[in-house]
Order: structure tokens, then sequence, then C-alpha cells
């Protein structure tokens, strides 16, 4: 299995947020038993990801 995630956060004013995530995870089984590194890494990357993608804001209301 290999997951990744990229959080970018951003205050555009005080108090008021945007967040963009970006996760990724890729899995690949094969019940040999044994381990080859370079085969293993490439046989992983080359199956399609599941990718999310979410965005979030949070507004600052002043009441």
């Amino acid at each position: 299995d290999f997951n990744s995630n990229v959080v970018l956060r951003w205050e555009f004013n005080p108090g008021s947020l945007l967040y963009l995530v970006w996760s990724q995870s890729r899995s690949d089984f094969v019940g040999q038993g044994d381990f080859h590194p370079g085969h293993d890494l490439d046989a992983l990357f080359g199956v399609r990801p599941h990718d999310v993608f979410l965005i979030k804001v949070s507004k600052w209301l002043s009441l």
C-alpha cells in the first residue's frame, strides 16, 4: 500500500480559512511471499490510484 496526503491552508481574511486537500492511495497485493523492492515499487506505481480532492472554507462571521 502507498498512501499520501497534501494539505494547503490559506488564511484569506483574519479568521477565515481555505483548505485544499489531495489524498491518494494505491494498493497492489500479490501473495507470493517474496520481496523485490524494485519490482514491487514498479508494480505498485503501475496500479491505478484512488484520488480524493477536498475543499473546505471557514468564514469568520462578526456578529
